[in-house]
């Protein structure tokens, strides 16, 4: 019998993220700049604790069997609800809502469903490997475009466009991108939109920040006239990663094939899509964002502070989220055992860009750490960094 993998194998690789949320698992004393995860501090413990004993109570074995494909109404109606009144993106009449097992799930199927060999994709650059990685499994050519501090530069796009260069996609991280941390502007978000309607390209809007920003443009989505926007939303953020929940926003035919495509693996929990639903209805999530806002935009500012200080000039200075880029100067990947030792984690983001690739770029997470660690964490990497000469 035949037990060797197929070739697929050769288009399998390990995120950098995943490889440094491995090493720092097993640390400990460790400023922790490379999770994406949101600040356990943050997590609504108890609420979920009892939206699930009172799913239980309510629905006794119900709650726990297959859940169906595409989501459950009860959480359908809810994430419509909460997308409109909190995020600003309503439901057009010939749209629908699938919920999906996280965003990156999400953006995994439409990979799947949208992509083949040779399609191309632009993307920012540098852009969420997570999210580029399904992408490029699919053999779709990726192509980067420069962004700076109103997110991508959507006229270099357009210089490109007029060349020739036809894409089936448009990915973006428009607000509080990852991982840089920078906002498109509202006049970027009307340009691709335009754009997107000249040369007959779609848009995958991914958007899992903007509960916790302030105030931020319109989503790319609340834009769309015509059905090119697909919109992938995500609870992580701002209830629990563990809980696997987000959802799409896209035209009803998409969402009935992309429904299909979710029957694979069934990947989202019965138990768990009620009980959101149930925090939802319960209005917890809506009474949570304005203390979410404040959290991270005061660790952000913090981290913004200590690097003007310690890394001048060598950094994205990001609006909102989680997320900063740092130039060290030397290879980061290299270097990260050495700054371990010194008691700071990061991500290597080399694998982050998508044309050129610079070896001593870092991704530095102010999600997990506590605000009061940020500022000894950076004093802990810049130390590392002129012992090592």
């Amino acid at each position: 019998m035949n037990m060797e993998p197929t070739g697929i194998v050769e288009r399998l690789s390990w995120s950098p993220v995943e490889l440094a949320s491995r090493k720092a698992r097993s640390l400990a004393g460790v400023v922790n700049f490379a999770s994406g995860s949101p600040d356990p501090l943050m997590i609504p413990v108890r609420e979920i604790m009892e939206a699930l004993e009172q799913t239980l109570l309510e629905y006794g074995a119900s709650a726990l069997g297959y859940p169906g494909a595409g989501g459950l109404p009860e959480l359908v109606e809810e994430l419509k609800l909460y997308v409109s009144s909190d995020l600003g993106v309503g439901l057009k009449g010939d749209e629908d809502l699938v919920v999906t097992s996280g965003a990156q799930h999400g953006i995994k199927l439409l990979s799947q469903l949208l992509l083949g060999s040779g399609d191309v994709v632009v993307t920012e650059d540098p852009s969420f490997w997570e999210a580029i990685d399904p992408m490029r499994f699919q053999r779709a050519r990726i192509v980067g475009i420069g962004l700076g501090e109103n997110g991508m530069d959507t006229h270099a796009l357009e210089r490109i466009l007029r060349k020739g260069l036809r894409p089936k996609m448009v990915y973006t991280i428009p607000t509080c991108h990852n991982p840089c941390g920078v906002t498109m502007d509202l006049e970027g978000r009307k340009h691709l939109v335009e754009l997107a309607e000249e040369y007959g390209f779609l848009i995958l809007e991914d958007d899992p920040y903007r509960p916790i920003a302030r105030n931020p443009p319109p989503s790319i989505k609340s834009l769309d006239k015509n059905g090119r926007v697909i919109y992938v939303g995500t609870m992580s953020k701002v209830l629990a990663p563990g809980l696997r929940i987000g959802f799409a926003i896209l035209g009803r035919e998409l969402a009935e094939e992309l429904s299909k495509l979710e029957q694979h693996d069934f990947s989202t929990s019965t138990i768990i899509q009620l009980a959101v639903a149930r925090i939802l209805r319960r209005g917890v999530v809506k009474s949570l964002l304005p203390r979410l806002r404040r959290h991270y935009e005061e660790k952000l500012k913090t981290l913004v502070e200590v690097l003007d200080e310690k890394f001048p000039e060598r950094y994205v200075k990001p609006d909102c989220g989680f997320y900063t880029l740092l130039r060290l100067g030397r290879d980061a990947e290299e270097h990260l055992p050495r700054a371990i030792e010194s008691g700071v984690i990061y991500v290597p983001a080399r694998d982050f860009y998508i044309e050129s690739k610079p070896i001593d770029a870092a991704r530095i997470s102010i999600s997990t750490p506590p605000k009061e660690k940020i500022a000894e964490g950076v004093e802990r990497l810049k130390r590392s960094l002129e012992a090592a000469g």
